[in-house]
């Protein structure tokens, strides 16, 4: 963003900063207000924490702000819609960024509890990127107060704590030990069984004791490899669907097309579409966790690792501290789901990978993560 945009940006902040401090002498309610900026309906986050609010706070309103940011002009109203709902609410939760949030100064009684949109660690964010092709300039982040105003971070681990505190230059006083409020639902057993019932249900799928489902859940490619499309069909072919159900859960955002007649092409999000699987092929995606968490076996289908390291920085050496297969090529990975079945680990430590996941995610001891968040309040 030049410097006559970053000028404008900054009035504009100044501008809206003047209309907040008018809004900010209306009472403040019982309300609790979410926003997103990735799409127009509630995260899962959001659906799981508001569904425990309502169960323990039924006097409290709840105020959904949903909607994505395409085009910062037209999102503008959006903002002023943001502003009013940050000045008359007790709480407010993120799942990123928001401009409206970092970038103004808010009454010291409002808490803003960033629940950050990724279980567990995986890729460098926001600060750890600044300046690189997949982060935001230096002069942007300035302007914006980028990740500036939270009262609380969560965070699926301390393991994680120096990787959040470069990524969100924030106290570490911040900081929680509380996995995202999805990881309730990973780890009920009641919950789990309705959750595949209805997956099963979207995906078009029986239980079938003839047949196992695999998903196939890659991570965010902004720019894909020049065969990324060639890769994938590789996988497919590579596997035995008279043993497999195959279910593409392709990224909403920066996914790779397949169209192959033989696959499922998920019409749910990843989230939903994994209570379904008795396995997961991904790549370097945070889907890792969310699996384990079910404990399902988990293996990495790497075929652009070199071209990817070069776009984007990790958190874990994948190759190194992840213990279970992780590999270019789909005849292993064919070979490795084939030995799943007949119980052989084929690359798939299923004890190591569980204490590998239980290290990064750490339930809390008592009680779930959503009355630890609420307990935040």
């Amino acid at each position: 963003m030049g410097n006559a945009k970053l000028t404008l940006l900054k009035g504009g902040l100044a501008a809206m900063g003047g209309v907040y401090a008018l809004m900010k002498l209306a009472p403040v309610k019982k309300r609790y207000t979410f926003i997103t900026k990735l799409q127009d309906t509630p995260t899962v986050d959001f659906e799981i924490l508001q569904a425990a609010l309502r169960r323990q706070k039924p006097d409290y309103e709840i105020v959904n702000l949903c909607r994505p940011m395409d085009n910062l002009v037209a999102y503008v109203p959006h903002m002023f819609v943001q502003l009013w709902y940050l000045a008359t609410s007790e709480a407010v939760f993120l799942d990123r960024s928001c401009l409206m949030v970092n970038g103004l100064t808010h009454r010291p009684s409002l808490k803003v509890v960033q629940l950050w949109h990724a279980l567990g660690s995986m890729k460098k964010f926001g600060y750890a990127i600044l300046g690189t092709p997949e982060g935001e300039s230096v002069g942007l982040a300035e302007v914006c107060h980028m990740h500036r105003g939270y009262t609380d971070i969560l965070i699926s681990s301390k393991s994680f704590e120096r990787d959040y505190l470069e990524g969100f230059r924030c106290d570490p006083a911040v900081i929680r030990e509380i996995p995202q409020p999805r990881a309730d639902a990973l780890t009920n057993p009641e919950e789990r069984s309705l959750r595949r019932a209805h997956a099963l249900e979207a995906l078009g799928l029986q239980s079938d004791p003839t047949k196992k489902i695999l998903v196939y859940a890659p991570t965010f490619r902004k720019n894909p490899a020049a065969d990324a499309q060639r890769k994938v069909q590789a996988l497919v072919d590579a596997i035995d669907f008279d043993r497999w159900e195959f279910v593409y859960a392709k990224h909403p955002v920066g996914g790779v097309a397949c169209n192959d007649p033989r696959i499922i092409q998920s019409p749910i999000p990843t989230f939903e579409a994994l209570f379904a699987a008795d396995a997961v092929v991904t790549d370097y995606s945070s889907v890792m966790y969310e699996a384990g968490l079910l404990d399902l076996p988990v293996l990495l289908y790497a075929y652009d690792w070199e071209d990817y390291q070069e776009k984007r920085t990790h958190n874990l050496d994948l190759q190194r501290d992840v213990p279970t297969l992780f590999t270019a090529d789909p005849a292993q990975i064919a070979r490795a789901l084939d030995g799943c079945l007949a119980d052989e680990s084929c690359g798939y430590n299923h004890e190591a990978f569980q204490r590998f996941v239980r290290e990064n995610v750490k339930m809390p001891q008592e009680g779930t993560c959503c009355e630890a968040i609420i307990g935040l309040l």
